[in-house]
C-alpha cells in the first residue's frame, strides 16, 4: 500500500510497515480509540517492534475489489463508513477511504491501513470523493446498469468517476437518489455544503457520513438469479444415489488428507466448499458467476476460513499496482497457500467451452496445487 509515511513489506509470516519517521504520542496508534477498534474486530491488530516498525499479523490469503460480490464492497463500504463515525466522536477522521484499505478475513470484512488516521482540522472531509468513487458510483451502476462492482474495479483501480456513471445511467440518473454526485464538481460541492449544513449541534463530518451511509443503503442489490445460481436444485445429471456417492467420497478424501487449504474451483454456491470447511480447512471458493459467489457469502458470513472469489478461470487477473507487483494475481495467491484443488463437473467447461488443452489445464492444476488434486470428469 502505498503511504507517504512509510512502506509496507512481509516477512516470517508478519505484515511490517516502515515508518520514514517515528509517530509522536498524538498519533492515532496510541490512542484508546485504536485499541477499541481491535477489540471489536474493526482494526487489525498491531504493535511497535520499535519506534520506526508496526508490526501486523498475516492474513494468510488476500481478495481485491476486482474480485468481491456487491454484497461484499457494500460491508467494505458500511465498515469503513462505521470507523470513520465512531473516529469523528474525538475528533479523528480516516485520510483516505479507499477500497484497498478493507480487506476480508474470510467473510468478514476488516480495515488494515494503520496510517489512514488524522485529527480533524478542517470542516470538508478530503476522502469524501475517493469513497464515492470506490464504494457508491460501483454500488449505484451495480444496481441500475447491471455492471456488477467487481468489474468496474477491473475497468479502473480507482473506481468510477461522475463522468462515467453519468454516461451508463444517461438521463435514468435523474430517478435514481445519486443525481446530486452526477452533475458538474461546482453544484456537487455546494449540494454537499447544503446537506451536511441541514442538521444543527452535529459534527460536518458526521453529517457527511450519514449522507454517504443514505447512498450506500439505496445501492443494495435485491437477490437475482443467474444460470447457474439455482443449479444445485435444477441439476438433472445426477441419480441420487450417485450424488450421495460422490459426497461421501469426496468426504472421505478430506477426511484423510486432512488439507489446511482447499480451493473449491468452479465452486457455483458453494456445496463443495462447505463440505470442505466442515473438514476444518480454510476454503478458497472461486466462480465466474457472480450471484453464485454472493449466495455463498452471504450464507457463509462471519465464518473467517471461507474466501469467496469471483473469478474467470479463462481469463484470471495478473498482478496489479505498481509494476504489476503492487498486488498479487489470483494465480500466485492462490498457489502459496492451497494444499488441495478440487475440480469437480469442471474440466468440460474449460476444454469444450472455452477450448484450453488439457494439457495446459494438468499444468494449472499442477502450478496452483501443492499436494492433492481431486478431478471429476462427466461422461
Amino acid at each position: 500500500m502505498r503511504d507517504p509515511l512509510g512502506s509496507v513489506s512481509v516477512k516470517d509470516g508478519r505484515v511490517i510497515r516502515s515508518l520514514n519517521q517515528p509517530l509522536s504520542q498524538a498519533d492515532f496508534l496510541h490512542q484508546e480509540e485504536a485499541l477499541t477498534l481491535i477489540e471489536k474486530e474493526q482494526l487489525i491488530a498491531f504493535e511497535f517492534s520499535n519506534e520506526l516498525e508496526v508490526i501486523s499479523p498475516l492474513v494468510s490469503f488476500v481478495t481485491y475489489p476486482h474480485e468481491w460480490t456487491n454484497a461484499q464492497l457494500n460491508d467494505a463500504a458500511d465498515l469503513t463508513l462505521t470507523i470513520a463515525e465512531f473516529c469523528a466522536e474525538t475528533n479523528w477522521e480516516l485520510k483516505d477511504a479507499s477500497a484497498w484499505n478493507v480487506i476480508f478475513d474470510g467473510t468478514s470484512p476488516i480495515f488494515c491501513d494503520h496510517l489512514s488516521f488524522q485529527k480533524i482540522t478542517k470542516k470538508n472531509w478530503w476522502a469524501f470523493a475517493q469513497f464515492v468513487r470506490h464504494f457508491v458510483l460501483p454500488l449505484c451502476v451495480a444496481k441500475y446498469a447491471g455492471l456488477d462492482a467487481y468489474e468496474s474495479f477491473k475497468l479502473n483501480r480507482d473506481g468510477l468517476n461522475p463522468q462515467q456513471v453519468k454516461a451508463m445511467l444517461g438521463f435514468r440518473r435523474f430517478f435514481t437518489r445519486y443525481w446530486s454526485l452526477l452533475i458538474d464538481i461546482k453544484t456537487t460541492k455546494q449540494l454537499i455544503q447544503t446537506e451536511t449544513q441541514k442538521q444543527s449541534g452535529k459534527h460536518l463530518h458526521q453529517n457527511l457520513y450519514s449522507l454517504l451511509r443514505y447512498y450506500i443503503n439505496g445501492a443494495k442489490t435485491k437477490k437475482k438469479k443467474s444460470i447457474w445460481s439455482d443449479y444445485i436444485d435444477t441439476r438433472n445429471h445426477y441419480e441420487k444415489e450417485s450424488q450421495k456417492i460422490k459426497n461421501q467420497t469426496i468426504e472421505s478424501w478430506l477426511k484423510k488428507t486432512n488439507p489446511t487449504w482447499v480451493t473449491d474451483f468452479g465452486c457455483n454456491t458453494g456445496e463443495y466448499t462447505r463440505l470442505a470447511n466442515k473438514s476444518g480447512a480454510k476454503v478458497i471458493a472461486v466462480d465466474l458467476d457472480h450471484e453464485s459467489i454472493q449466495q455463498l457469502y452471504l450464507s457463509a458470513k462471519g465464518n473467517k476460513d471461507i474466501y469467496p472469489v469471483v473469478a474467470d478461470l479463462d481469463d484470471m487477473f495478473a498482478g496489479r499496482g505498481w509494476a504489476g507487483n503492487e498486488f498479487a494475481g489470483l494465480v500466485t495467491r492462490i498457489a502459496r497457500v492451497n494444499e488441495m484443488s478440487l475440480m469437480l463437473a469442471l474440466i468440460h467447461h474449460l476444454a469444450i467451452s472455452n477450448s484450453i488443452p488439457l494439457r495446459n489445464i494438468a499444468e494449472f492444476a499442477k502450478m496452483v496445487t501443492k499436494k492433492w488434486l481431486v478431478v471429476e470428469f462427466l461422461d
